[in-house]
């Protein structure tokens, strides 16, 4: 018999939901998981020209924003907000790194669901990302396999979910392995945090 170690890294910011990308058990007998988070800020996004609100594609212009889908903002101006929007929170939804569009909701970020307005408003449009509020990192299993797309793959919680309230990491130690692929999966209610995982496991 031959034994080897297998190592696997995988890394992802999220806003919202992230499920990290599963790494294969093959003839693997037990496993640990190194997950580390980080909790970033990103910094306000100033609007300072009606040439950075595009109202015909419900879209915002911003060079490096550095906002994921599904963060938390709020809204305010220096002048008037486009006609259609409120001084409150809305959702990121992430075009690019330069451009992005807001949702009512979490759910609707997430779906793609964008907040219409029927003009550019004038004055400094200022979106403010909020600070971290709940988040839940999880490490998950299953026997399907993720790959392939006709088949629905049902994941399987391993251990205790742990709470994140700031930067810091957790070890998952399995000792046995019954499982095919695993990942760790990240959910936050505000704020953005980067989540990465490191599998390091012996086998056969």
């Amino acid at each position: 018999m031959r034994v080897y170690n297998k190592s696997a890294y995988d890394s992802a910011t999220f806003a919202y939901t992230s499920n990290g990308t599963a790494m294969s058990l093959e003839s693997i007998f037990g496993f640990s998981v190194q997950a580390q988070w980080v909790v970033t800020t990103a910094s306000n996004a100033v609007l300072a020209s009606a040439t950075d609100v595009v109202h015909g594609s419900e879209t915002f212009l911003k060079t490096a924003h550095g906002f994921y889908t599904g963060l938390k903002v709020a809204l305010t101006t220096s002048g008037v907000l486009p006609t259609g929007l409120s001084a409150t929170d809305y959702y990121v939804i992430r075009v690019t790194a330069a451009t992005f569009q807001i949702a009512s909701s979490q759910a609707n970020a997430a779906a793609g669901t964008a907040v219409t307005f029927s003009d550019n408003g004038t004055g400094n449009q200022t979106f403010t990302p909020a600070a971290l509020g709940t988040c839940t990192v999880k490490l998950q299993a299953t026997n399907d396999n993720p790959s392939d797309a006709s088949v629905t793959t049902v994941w399987t919680d391993l251990a205790s979910p742990q709470t994140v309230t700031a930067t810091g990491n957790y070890l998952w130690n399995v000792a046995d392995c019954f499982y095919s692929y695993v990942r760790i999966t990240g959910t936050t209610n505000a704020g953005q945090v980067v989540m990465s995982a490191k599998l390091n496991a012996k086998g056969v």
